[in-house]
């Protein structure tokens, strides 16, 4: 029996999707991609509906490859929210054969929520990093700083009052009640991280940066530009040199990444190994998971750099 192809699938959904979709009458069937947007979503909706979450966590958002239930699921939505094809490459084609009524947010491209260039240098001029970006590109770990966050939940409330207005007043409490909730758990981040801002360290990639400019962070630079892939010779050359004359204090790996090339990187110096997720894979789906991401990025550096020299 011949397969059907996953792109005839998708389209398929979408089609029988499409009735639902216009009744307005029930909440709206939300769909955020990865966790951390999946988390601003669900605080939003919180009292109203649960969203989905189209990638599981433990699944890598650059080379998802969707199976029959997620593309359901994703065809079946009144609004889908992602970053864009610069992080969620495999859902290009998906998100291309969506309902016409579908309500699509790729906050890559978004007017609201500002980006930053990509980098592709090996090692980073110390605190301001303007000279060390990529040609063309962004960075779309645009998450990583709860002012994006707020401009993120902000965006994604605008959307669901567009759909369900019905529903405005219990949009708009969330997203006031979050905006709050970010701004404290901002202030916990910033005294915990005050005593190890100007040491320096590096990262397994390029995935913090909105982190580290919103915190005022010492990041030097990055193992490897691409996640999937080992550096060569020649960045580890460079970046065993940058460990060595910046005395860099820490070299952070990523969970389900084998940090051999990180031993190799660090050895004869005084740097320790630690590790970095900017997506959670390990935290439980839902409204608090995105302060738990926020807790435990900072938690995790002054761990390695420690609280003093």
């Amino acid at each position: 029996m011949r397969r059907v192809p996953l792109f005839v699938l998708l389209l398929l959904c979408a089609l029988l999707a499409a009735p639902a979709a216009a009744d307005r009458h029930a909440p709206p069937n939300a769909v955020a991609s990865i966790l951390p947007l999946h988390a601003l979503l669900a605080g939003v909706m919180q009292g109203v509906a649960e969203p989905a979450l189209l990638i599981a966590p433990a699944q890598s958002p650059h080379k998802v490859a969707l199976r029959p239930n997620q593309a359901r699921r994703l065809a079946q939505a009144d609004l889908f929210v992602w970053v864009g094809e610069e992080l969620e490459s495999g859902l290009r084609k998906a998100v291309s054969v969506l309902p016409t009524n579908a309500v699509v947010i790729r906050l890559g491209h978004d007017a609201d929520v500002p980006v930053l260039p990509a980098r592709d240098s090996a090692a980073w001029a110390p605190h301001h990093h303007d000279d060390d970006v990529g040609h063309g590109g962004i960075d779309p770990h645009l998450w990583l700083s709860p002012d994006q966050a707020a401009r993120i939940a902000s965006r994604m409330a605008e959307a669901l009052i567009e759909i369900d207005p019905g529903h405005a007043p219990v949009y708009k409490a969330n997203l006031e009640r979050m905006v709050g909730r970010l701004d404290e758990v901002d202030a916990l981040v910033e005294q915990r991280l005050a005593p190890i801002r100007g040491r320096p360290y590096l990262v397994f990639h390029d995935a913090y940066q909105y982190f580290e400019r919103h915190y005022r962070l010492n990041a030097i630079g990055s193992v490897t530009i691409d996640a999937d892939h080992a550096p060569g010779a020649n960045r580890i050359a460079v970046l065993r040199r940058r460990i060595q004359e910046s005395q860099a204090g820490c070299v952070f790996t990523e969970p389900h990444f084998e940090p051999r090339v990180v031993r190799i990187l660090i050895e004869g110096s005084a740097a320790k190994i630690g590790e970095l997720d900017p997506v959670g894979r390990d935290i439980e789906p839902g409204p608090e998971a995105y302060f738990e991401l926020l807790d435990r990025l900072s938690t995790s550096l002054v761990s390695c750099l420690g609280p003093t020299p």
